[in-house]
């Protein structure tokens, strides 16, 4: 139990530090995706027989429903909302760091990098918000190595199945698993071939496909529509996206306050300073490498790194964002780790952290985020409730959150049609602008009273 302690501990930290003003920021398109299959979807789902139960294989071709079963059984007792959107990600995020303190346990290495990630600023707003989804892709994983290590130490083929079947379901939930795949089979081959034998390697396919079983069905059934046009390669200027990695470790925007589509600040927040200091701690890890690389830890973590956001920023779509160089987290604080730090430098860092923290929660408090984090679709959400009309979604990033919050019971379509009124963002606000002509009838404003969406109509055509 005292072994379990600060793993706990940890956890318990992250739960709490996520914890605060959970109504904030309104519920993103990316969180809310799962549940397209979930409500009166528009769209009949390709279903796939589980034991006794035929289900939805998955929400869109790169998405699959296993976080919709999770949440299937949470709206059976509370109402969707931004809080319960929210929790039960933040709280798969506080299991995933309990993994992987556990897995450093395991491996006989200090707890710093736990420390560093439970910290981590990005890693608990984008699990917070599950932007991407990242939440479940991060705790299969730490669990699928965790159970990898654990076989690698007994030699029990049960822990080989289990880590091949907790990778399949990751690569369920969401193909871009695949980039952790990638990156860890390239660890693997440079510090510990000798785990690669014929009969784990068997083992452990036949479990990984039996998790991702339903994205093999839903892919069989459609000719493969899950990978077509995902592997295309992107062009020589996607390394900038190395940019967008450096950032996530230190004062990534992620809120996208201040740029375009985003709202103006309302009210101040008594302090909001920030200092990153992990990107500098994870660029001395780079550097001391000709001095670490006889370290297979240290080793495996670099390779894993380089090959795997090699991977990512070679891919059309793919590493633009802090919620996809995140997936690869804690490779960054595990390269740091195997610094010989000294107790007071971490505490630097994890204080840095904590601001960082602080810095996103006065964005949140001040309503300064992006239209896509606006609380205003929770209050659209209510003024759709009950009513029997027909609507028509004309701007990205409201379709989804809309269909989660009314549990699908507006009448509610995407792009321009036949009878109904529309629903889009107030011109100044809008990611696509209008060429349909509207006349706008309702606005909806934000709990701020700033105006974020408008229910509009389109005039009559003349002799009609």
């Amino acid at each position: 139990m005292k072994e379990r302690f600060l793993p706990i501990a940890l956890a318990v930290a992250f739960l709490g530090l996520g914890s605060f003003v959970l109504d904030l920021p309104g519920v993103q398109s990316d969180e809310a995706l799962f549940a397209s299959v979930l409500f009166e979807p528009k769209v009949e789902p390709v279903n796939v027989r589980l034991i006794f139960w035929r289900v939805p294989s998955m929400c869109f071709p790169y998405i699959g429903t296993l976080k919709t079963g999770i949440y299937a059984l949470i709206w059976r007792v509370f109402a969707p909302s931004s809080t319960t959107v929210h929790f039960p990600a933040l709280v798969l995020g506080a299991l995933s760091i309990y993994v992987f303190a556990r897995l450093l346990q395991r491996l006989k290495q200090p707890l710093w990098a736990a420390v560093l990630l439970a910290t981590d600023a990005t890693y608990l707003f984008t699990v917070r918000s599950d932007w991407g989804p990242v939440a479940l892709q991060h705790l299969l994983a730490f669990s699928g190595v965790y159970a990898i290590v654990r076989y690698a130490q007994t030699e029990q083929m049960k822990w080989v199945a289990l880590g091949g079947f907790l990778f399949g379901l990751g690569f369920w939930d969401k193909i871009t698993f695949l980039w952790i795949l990638v990156a860890l089979a390239a660890g693997l081959l440079a510090t510990a071939r000798s785990l690669l034998k014929i009969k784990p390697i068997a083992i452990g396919t036949v479990f990984f496909l039996a998790g991702c079983y339903p994205l093999l069905v839903y892919n069989y059934k459609t000719g493969g529509n899950s990978f077509k046009g995902n592997g295309l390669l992107d062009d020589p200027a996607a390394w900038r996206k190395v940019e967008v990695l450096w950032a996530a470790l230190g004062d990534l925007n992620i809120f996208n306050a201040g740029r375009e589509h985003a709202l103006p600040p309302v009210g101040s927040y008594p302090f909001d300073f920030t200092y990153p200091l992990l990107p500098w701690l994870f660029a001395a890890g780079l550097a001391a490498a000709p001095w670490l690389w006889r370290n297979a830890y240290y080793r495996f973590y670099l390779v894993a790194m380089i090959v795997g956001y090699g991977y990512m920023f070679s891919v059309r779509n793919a590493g633009g964002g802090a919620h996809h160089v995140v997936l690869l987290w804690p490779l960054p604080h595990l390269l740091a780790s195997c610094l010989p730090l000294r107790r007071w430098m971490l505490g630097l860092v994890v204080a840095a952290n904590l601001l960082q923290i602080n810095h996103y929660y006065a964005q949140l408090v001040r309503r300064e985020v992006s239209v896509e984090w606006s609380d205003a679709t929770t209050r659209l959400a209510e003024r759709l409730k009950d009513d029997p009309g027909t609507y028509r979604v004309l701007d990205w990033g409201i379709y989804d959150s809309l269909h989660l919050l009314t549990k699908g019971k507006t009448d509610l379509y995407y792009g321009v049609g036949p009878g109904g009124r529309y629903i889009t963002h107030v011109p100044q606000l809008a990611f696509d602008q209008q060429v349909t002509p509207l006349i706008p009838e309702e606005t909806i404003t934000d709990s701020a009273g700033r105006p974020v969406f408008i229910i509009a109509r389109r005039p009559l055509v003349e002799g009609k």
